[in-house]
This record gives structure tokens, C-alpha cells and sequence, in this order.
């Protein structure tokens, strides 16, 4: 996943800590070699969300729960998260850490500008960092 989306190891990805209720409300993917069938007029909203939450087969192995979120002065009945003004409020905990690429140098200013935002946010956020493995093909998670 470093790989596809994170900039080939020099982006982040976020922790989040699954057991806040707003995460509970996670869409598990669908993966199928045909497209899902999607009848407009069907009547159950989540069966409205079918074509967001169904990906091809060939993406299984990433085994994806997705979050889906209506703009409040839009959003229709389907149960979905609410943002206003384009963001979603996190409740307090519930990102638990920020993890930096493996190709992201230490010294690097990307580096230094997140443990700034974190200080100033006051978050009891962590900062880590995926690095390889010497004698595998893996990576590790460590602190920072």
C-alpha cells in the first residue's frame, strides 16, 4: 500500500484508532470480477452506496474498509459520515499516530513540520516510521 499510495515510500499514513464509534460506521469492500449491478430505483440506501464500496477482484488482497462522507448541506439519508465546510472533526483520540515512508529522511523538513503540527494541536498523537527489514521483504513500524 506504501507503494500505491504514499508516494512510493516518502508519503504518510495515518493511525486511526478503530474502537472511536465514527470508524464503527466503516463500509467492508466488496471485490468482484464483474461490476456490481446498481438499479437506480431500489429504495434501501445502502444499496445506493454499492458502487462505491465494490472494487475488482485483483485488489483483494488489500482487504479495505472505506469511510464515505455527504457534505451536511447536502447530504441525503444514506448513512454516511456528515462534513461541513469539507472537513470531518476527528473526536479527540481517535487518530492515534502519524507513520512516515520509509524513504522519507529523518532530516527531512516533512518530518519536522508534523511533529510542529502535532505540538501545536496539542494531540497525544505519536510519530513513527516505517523501515525495512535487512533480511526480509517487510517493513517495520517503529517510534520516532
Amino acid at each position: 500500500m506504501w507503494a500505491h499510495y504514499a508516494n512510493k515510500h516518502r508519503g504518510i499514513c495515518l493511525e486511526y484508532n478503530c474502537s472511536t464509534p465514527m470508524f464503527c460506521e466503516a463500509y467492508k469492500i466488496s471485490y468482484s470480477k464483474t461490476y456490481p449491478v446498481f438499479k437506480i430505483y431500489n429504495s434501501q440506501a445502502e444499496d445506493n452506496l454499492m458502487p462505491l464500496v465494490t472494487k475488482s477482484a485483483a485488489w483483494a488482497y488489500e482487504d479495505e474498509y472505506l469511510l464515505i462522507s455527504q457534505e451536511k448541506n447536502n447530504a441525503s439519508h444514506d448513512p454516511t459520515l456528515i462534513t461541513e465546510n469539507g472537513l470531518l472533526k476527528l473526536p479527540e483520540g481517535a487518530l492515534k499516530a502519524i507513520i512516515i515512508g520509509c524513504l522519507t529522511a529523518e532530516d527531512n523538513k516533512p518530518i519536522h513540520d508534523i511533529r510542529q503540527v502535532i505540538s501545536d494541536a496539542g494531540a497525544s498523537v505519536q510519530l513513527k516510521c516505517a523501515v525495512r527489514k535487512t533480511d526480509q521483504y517487510k517493513l517495520a513500524i517503529e517510534a520516532l
